[in-house]
């Protein structure tokens, strides 16, 4: 469906609702360069214990981008906050059906962090996947050599060298790799999916890097001061995801983030642990956490 969101631009925002007597929602933030309709499965899984499940389309991504946008860019001005803002606002929207969590996937899941930082809401769980602690003096890096290239090619031009910058290395572990996209699952259908679908793994624009990359170092910012709200969050992470540096990175999160949070790790599954091989394990998991909060 077709929403208007805090500044009056459109997003689609995917909804699973053949529930009755809902008790609440789980709203889901995807990752990028995909889009909302490929939690389909885990929606459904939610739907059975009783919860309704939405899904935005970001901004650039999905029906949004490929429709009512521009596809990889977010907007002119501070991209990384006006889609918290629009998450927030989609947040409002729905808050009082009942329990409300929220899962983050990717970059999906430092868009959630940013929200659990930032944000004063009344949320009842936060489930964070594939989620990782890259060095800011990368991000610094790469976000130096982004706002050069956006000054001399301007916003929308669509930037590979960012791209190949960003996932540069990821598919190493998996070679001789069967796919560029090896590194998202061993379940060789779910990666021809991805590969074959063109609102998926497309290259973005400059615009979206100097946006995402910024977006981070502002979030290692805010979580200097993060306050332990109380909020149950549960952790999610492939053992072979290269974005949380093969499991390396869960210590220094787990630093940001001592209390209220729990870990799993599953055993070589890779960067998207829900269209894994065994990925039910993983649905199962998040509807016991899920259940617990009730």
């Amino acid at each position: 469906m077709k929403i208007n969101t805090w500044d009056g631009k459109e997003l689609f925002l995917n909804i699973w609702n053949d529930v009755e007597n809902p008790k609440g929602v789980v709203h889901i933030i995807h990752g990028m360069v995909e889009y909302g309709a490929r939690y389909e499965d885990l929606a459904k899984y939610l739907n059975s214990l009783g919860y309704v499940v939405i899904a935005p389309d970001h901004r650039g991504h999905g029906v949004t981008g490929f429709q009512y946008g521009y596809p990889g860019y977010f907007s002119e001005n501070d991209g990384w906050m006006n889609v918290v803002k629009d998450n927030l606002k989609i947040y409002d929207d729905y808050k009082n059906v009942g329990k409300y969590f929220f899962i983050g996937h990717s970059m999906g899941s430092f868009l959630l962090r940013t929200i659990i930082c930032s944000a004063d809401i009344q949320a009842d769980g936060y489930i964070l996947s594939g989620s990782g602690n890259p060095k800011a003096s990368q991000m610094k890096i790469g976000l130096f050599l982004a706002n050069i290239i956006k000054k001399i090619s301007g916003d929308k031009k669509k930037s590979k060298f960012m791209n190949d910058m960003m996932f540069k290395g990821f598919n190493d572990k998996f070679a001789p790799n069967r796919s560029e996209f090896d590194w998202l699952s061993r379940d060789n259908n779910q990666v021809d999916l991805y590969e074959k679908s063109p609102w998926c793994g497309f290259v973005p624009t400059v615009a979206f890097f100097c946006d995402f990359l910024a977006g981070i170092l502002r979030l290692y910012d805010l979580e200097k001061s993060c306050t332990d709200k109380g909020v149950s969050k549960l952790w999610l992470f492939g053992e072979n995801d290269p974005v949380s540096g093969y499991g390396k990175d869960l210590l220094s999160i787990k630093e940001k983030y001592l209390s209220n949070s729990e870990f799993i790790i599953y055993p070589e599954m890779r960067h998207e642990i829900l269209n894994e091989i065994d990925r039910e394990k993983v649905f199962k998991d998040i509807g016991n956490f899920i259940m617990r909060g009730e």
